[in-house]
Formats: C-alpha cells, sequence, structure tokens
C-alpha cells in the first residue's frame, strides 16, 4: 500500500481555506461526492487525514444522514494505518441542546440525526486510529466574519441582537471564522504531530 503524507476529506470552504493557508504540501483531496458514488478508489494509506467534512443538517436531518456519514468513515478509516493521526472537525452539538457551558468533560449527548452522527463517527475513529484529535467547532457563517463586507457585518449584528440562531441556541457559544479555523487547524496539526498516540479534544 503506496503511504501518502496527508489527505484533506471534503472539497468545502474550510478545505480551501485550509489549504489557503499554504502550509500543507504533498496532500490529495477528496470531495464528498466522489467517496459516497464510489468514484474513486485509493489504495493508498496516509500519515495524517484532515477529515473536514460530512454531510450536515443543511442538506437533511434523518436516517439517510447517518448512512452517508457512515459510508465516509469507513472510507476514512480504509485509508489509515498503524502510524495514522486523524483530525476530525466535530460540532458541539456532540454535547446536546441544553443550556450549557461548554468543556471537553461533558458527556456526548446527540439530540437529532446530525449530532448523532458526529457522536457515532468520533467513537468509531477513537476505536480504530490511536491518535486521533477530535475538535468540536460551533457554526461557521461566510467566507470570514471578521471581514469588513455588508454580509460579515449583517451576519454579526443579527447574531449579536439574537435576531437568529445559530444550530442549537441553547448553547453557550459564538461563532466562527473559515479563516480562523484554518489557522487553527493548522496550529494543532503541528502540535499534534510532536504528541505521543492517544485521543486529544478541543472546542473553540
Amino acid at each position: 500500500m503506496e503511504i501518502n503524507k496527508k489527505l484533506i476529506i471534503g472539497n468545502s470552504r474550510l478545505s480551501n481555506n485550509i489549504i489557503n493557508q499554504k502550509v500543507l504540501s504533498n496532500y490529495d483531496l477528496i470531495s464528498l461526492r466522489d467517496i459516497i458514488t464510489d468514484i474513486k478508489a485509493n489504495k493508498k494509506s496516509y500519515k495524517t487525514i484532515f477529515y473536514v467534512s460530512q454531510i450536515t443538517r443543511r442538506y437533511f436531518n434523518n436516517p439517510e444522514l447517518l448512512r452517508l456519514n457512515k459510508i465516509i468513515t469507513d472510507y476514512v478509516l480504509n485509508l489509515t494505518s498503524d502510524s495514522t493521526q486523524i483530525i476530525f472537525i466535530s460540532s458541539i452539538d456532540v454535547f446536546g441542546n441544553k443550556k450549557i457551558q461548554l468543556n471537553s468533560t461533558l458527556k456526548r449527548d446527540a439530540f437529532d440525526y446530525y449530532s448523532q452522527s458526529k457522536i457515532e463517527t468520533e467513537i468509531k475513529l477513537e476505536e480504530h486510529v490511536s491518535k486521533t484529535l477530535l475538535l468540536r467547532l460551533p457554526g461557521m457563517y461566510g467566507s470570514d466574519l471578521e471581514e469588513g463586507s455588508i454580509i460579515s457585518r449583517m451576519i454579526k449584528t443579527l447574531i449579536n441582537s439574537n435576531l437568529i440562531n445559530l444550530t442549537s441556541p441553547k448553547i453557550i457559544r459564538s461563532t466562527i471564522s473559515y479563516s480562523y479555523t484554518a489557522k487553527y487547524i493548522i496550529q494543532c496539526f503541528k502540535e499534534l504531530c510532536m504528541k505521543p498516540d492517544g485521543f486529544y479534544y478541543g472546542i473553540v
């Protein structure tokens, strides 16, 4: 089996922001569509897998979401070896939709198919990959909420005035920009490379 250095799962806005940091080299990018439709057979294994994207409730929130994300996760696991490390972009929704202050000691608590899918993926990675980093992120909006564009300012105003709700309005959190998240992921990747095998968790 050919061993490649890095793999990015999902041709998403966040994936593109990670690539635009121009830090990664020698990487492959595979879209969710190609995985689900079984277009790209892949016999490589990877040192680092950035599991960035899954099907979200933006498309549907029913058992089909669980089925498709299981296909994607199984595909990812087939590309691992004993030396693979995975950075999985999860969601703070794994902690449920009760009014809580977030921290890594909270128990997982699914409240819909999307949060259940994230929890199932986290558990499966913990069971099969000896070095994983699970990053639980809030919703990301716009190309970059720090930009001064009209759309970005409008989104921030609506959120700050409680005129729109994020994924679970009871959870105490803030929004996060794509560019900040990409920089954070790259920094986490650099630190993860220096750590021993184990399970690591982060909340933004």
